[in-house]
């Protein structure tokens, strides 16, 4: 018997010399609060500056769609020499050649579209469409990068909490051994 509750003694003091290794020391004050951990979150996570890289590509993608209704202009200049030239003699009026010995020719154009059908404006509807679109995405992301911070965020805390609880719940333990020798002693 006496053994019995020397080895129980024992046992007890033992868990209760490694709880106090491993107690929980207070908590130092948060360096972060929930609000700076979001924003950290939302201005560096590298989903954000993909969908903003996203936003960028729809942009080129409306200006290329307006293109056309813009009116294409192009200028086009051509020289071709021609040798040898062919001529006649005329008697008493002189000699005479069939074409110029340079030959230069300049052409401008100037096209537009009058009427498509509407195909140029669907277009450029769609991707209005698109704009939006991306715009709306890279708010879905920021909210769920947002919620995921919260998330971790309170996680944190319950394990820091569930930590305090456990050190309370370790110096509760480590007045039963006394309390268990009175008994014992009694």
């Amino acid at each position: 018997m006496i053994m019995k509750t020397l080895v129980s003694s024992l046992a007890i003091s033992l868990i209760m010399f490694a709880a106090s290794l491993c107690a929980a020391r207070p908590a130092p004050p948060d360096s972060l609060t929930v609000e700076q951990a979001v924003r950290l979150t939302v201005q560096n996570h590298p989903l954000i500056q993909q969908a903003a890289c996203g936003i960028a590509a729809v942009d080129a993608r409306a200006d290329a769609s307006r293109s056309p209704r813009y009116p294409d202009i192009s200028l086009v200049g051509l020289y071709t020499r021609l040798d040898p030239v062919a001529e006649m003699e005329i008697a008493h009026m002189g000699s005479f050649r069939f074409y110029p010995e340079n030959n230069y020719d300049f052409h401008v154009a100037l096209r537009q579209t009058l009427y498509d059908f509407g195909r140029t404006g669907t277009g450029i509807a769609l991707a209005e469409s698109a704009r939006r679109t991306a715009s709306d995405y890279i708010e879905v992301v920021k909210s769920g990068l947002a919620y995921q911070a919260v998330v971790a965020f309170d996680a944190i805390l319950i394990l820091r909490r569930s930590i305090e609880v456990i050190g309370e719940q370790m110096g509760a333990l480590q007045g039963h051994p006394e309390v268990a020798r009175t008994k014992i002693e009694a």
